[in-house]
Order: C-alpha cells, then structure tokens, then sequence
C-alpha cells in the first residue's frame, strides 16, 4: 500500500498523539457550544434576545461564545472525522482488510447509534449527518491533498453562498410577505413552546421528538459537513494534523488564520447587535456570514493547540486530554446523558433557569470529569465503553476489552 499524498509506502497505523489530543480538547470544547441547546431554548444559540438575559454579562458571554466558540469546536470535530476515517481504512488496508467492508460497516452502526441518541437523549445528536457525509467522503479517500483542498473550499464557497441568498431573498419580497415569512419562525414563540416541553416529564420530551429531524437535515447540514470532512483529510495526508509540519507553520496559521477570522466574526457581531438582532440579520449572520470565520478559526485552533501539544507532549495533561480524545464517543454520549438529567424536567428540571453566563462553570466542570475518568478507564481497557460497542458491532465479533 502506498500513501496517496506521498507516493511512498505506507507506515502501519498506530495511535497518534497529536490526532487523539486535538480531539480530546475538542469534544471538551464542543460542549462550551452545545450547552445552550442543552440548557435553554435551541434559538438562544442564534440571538441572545431569544432567551438566556440581556444584561451586560449575559450579552458579554453571548459575545464570547459568538467570537470563539461557535461553529469551531464543531469544526474541529468534522476536520478529525475525516482524519480518522483514513487512519481506520488506512490500517484495514495495511492488515489486507476490506477497506470498504469496514468503513460502511462502521457508518452504519455509528447511524444507528446516532438515531438512539437523537430519539431517547438528546434532540441534537451529530452522529448521524456525521454517519452520512462519512459514507460519501470515503469516496475520495485516494484522492491528493490538493484534489481535497480545492474540492472541500469549493463546497464550502457553495454552501456559504447558498444560505446567504437564501436568507438574502426575503428582502426582495414585500413588506407583507416578509412579515409573514418571519412570523412563521418567531423565534420567541418557539422559545416558549420548548420551555413547556423540555420542563416536562420524559414521555412528553420523547413524543415531541421530530421524527423526520434526522432525514430532513441531513441535506443542509451536507453543505458543511462533507467538505470539512474533506480538508480533514487534506490535512492528514499532507501531515498538518499529525503535527509533521514546521513550528513556523504552524505559529504562522495560528496567529494569521485565527486573527483574520476573529476580525470577520467580531464585525459580524458587530453588525447583529447594532442591528438589535432583528430576526432578518440574525438569520443571514448565523447560516451565511459566519462560514468563512469559522473555516479560518477552525483550522488556526487546529495549528494552535498542535503547537501546544506538541510543547507539552510528555506532559500528564497532554496524556489526559488524548485519553478524553480516544473516548471521544463515550465521552460525546455521556455527556448528554448528564446534561439533559441536569436540566430537563425528567431529572433535575434546571431548563431555563441558568443564565448564559453560569453555563459555563458546568462546561468547566464537564470537561475535568472527562479528564479525570478516561485516563485510569483507559489504563484496564482497550477502548471506552461506547467505542468497545462500535467495533464490535462493525466488525461482526467481540473485541478484546480488557488489558
């Protein structure tokens, strides 16, 4: 087998420090963004009017979220995902597997799996678009670095500029057929309509649950999910993610890539509270403008905390945050087991009671659980629990658990 980014042979897959540490900071991070989803009305997420306060700290922490949250963890996530779907089909290839076999296998079962946790937890369950774009990528997984690079900016451009006409058309149209456009999504109203639900018993959460949810975003959530997967795996071929390239480089994409996009969204931010946060802009704002933003960011954290990893790569921190990463499933699941008993109404019925600024002391305490679990979880176990459970499903027969 050869690697198709070098021409050269391909060394046997093993674990990669870099690769598991940066998912490990980013299933800790992508809570800092899902917690409102968890806590509050789904809206919040786009307007800080919508629900969560609109007093200096709340608005300061919807800032903050807006600058340097959202949009990048997730990112960060989707570029991994196509890093680790080479890694796994790369390591059925070297051991004379059916590469294919493996992968479809795998998306199938992590569908499954995504479907259970959108259906019985949590409303806003990732693995199954992820499930899907990963089916459509492995297509292209002997493609050069170059051929993913163009292909994967080229959907995203496409996306970016679909959302923004789409959103951009409802100025073209007349003041009564605006308003009736924007009556149908009040965002206050549906606001309303989620507090009384997610306040109530399970059985009522449960048959709320959209049934056609999954299906039906699939197709918009494709426009940012297939091409982030693709200059994931870019990104892995050519070695930036592995942590192969320069420090230079990587210092250089750090500072430029995450300066230019913390200037796009911070003007965007700008322009939406100035704005009032009318719903018009708001929509524009959080489905079109912020795309670019976030691709530079997303990819200047990538080169940030490689930098760091690499800095301190044999450090006990490093090996905690790579063993949360290696159980980044487990820890993803788990995660919204506790939020949603935390804050739902079948367990501790805290939903719509926190302010946006005291969420995040729970992300904080979040992310120190997954620190303090996975390593010693690790030390007698192959694979975290959910991950055991993945394979052995994808591969048809029971794997090795203990050590």
């Amino acid at each position: 087998m050869t690697d198709p980014g070098t021409g050269q042979p391909a060394a046997k897959p093993q674990r990669i420090l870099t690769i598991d540490a940066l998912r490990g900071f980013a299933v800790m991070g992508i809570l800092a963004m899902n917690i409102i989803v968890f806590a509050m009305p789904m809206n919040a997420t786009l307007s800080p009017m919508v629900y969560g306060g609109t007093d200096p700290a709340n608005i300061a922490a919807w800032w903050a979220s807006f600058l340097f949250i959202d949009g990048k963890m997730r990112g960060l996530f989707e570029l991994l995902f196509g890093a680790s779907l080479l890694i796994v089909t790369d390591g059925a290839t070297h051991k004379g597997q059916d590469a294919a076999r493996i992968h479809y296998r795998r998306m199938i079962v992590l569908a499954l799996i995504g479907l259970a946790h959108h259906f019985l937890i949590w409303q806003g369950d990732i693995l199954f678009p992820y499930a899907v774009a990963g089916s459509i990528v492995f297509l292209a997984r002997h493609r050069s670095p170059d051929w993913l690079w163009s292909r994967g900016l080229f959907l995203l451009v496409l996306g970016w500029l679909y959302w923004t006409a789409s959103m951009g058309a409802l100025l073209f149209l007349d003041d009564v057929q605006r308003t009736a456009v924007l009556a149908d999504i009040d965002l206050s109203r549906n606001a309303a309509a989620e507090l009384a639900r997610f306040r109530s018993d399970y059985a009522t959460i449960f048959t709320g649950r959209d049934g056609w949810a999954p299906l039906t975003q699939i197709p918009p959530t494709l426009l940012e999910t297939v091409p982030m997967m693709l200059i994931g795996m870019a990104l892995y071929r050519d070695g930036f993610l592995t942590g192969a390239k320069p420090a230079t480089l990587y210092r250089q994409w750090f500072v430029r890539l995450t300066g230019i996009g913390l200037a796009l969204t911070a003007m965007i931010a700008a322009v939406m509270q100035w704005r009032a946060f009318d719903l018009l802009t708001v929509l524009q704002a959080a489905f079109g403008w912020v795309g670019p933003g976030h691709l530079l960011m997303t990819i200047g954290y990538a080169a940030g905390l490689i930098l760091f990893i690499r800095r301190w790569n044999d450090s006990a921190l490093i090996a905690r945050v790579a063993a949360a990463g290696r159980m980044a499933l487990s820890n993803y699941l788990a995660t919204s087991l506790l939020m949603t008993a935390l804050f739902e109404g079948w367990g501790l019925g805290y939903y719509g009671y926190v302010p946006r600024i005291g969420l995040y002391p729970i992300v904080i305490a979040m992310a120190g659980l997954m620190l303090l679990w996975s390593k010693p979880w690790l030390a007698h176990f192959h694979y975290g629990p959910m991950e055991w459970m993945w394979r052995t499903w994808a591969r048809g027969a029971m794997q090795p658990m203990r050590r």
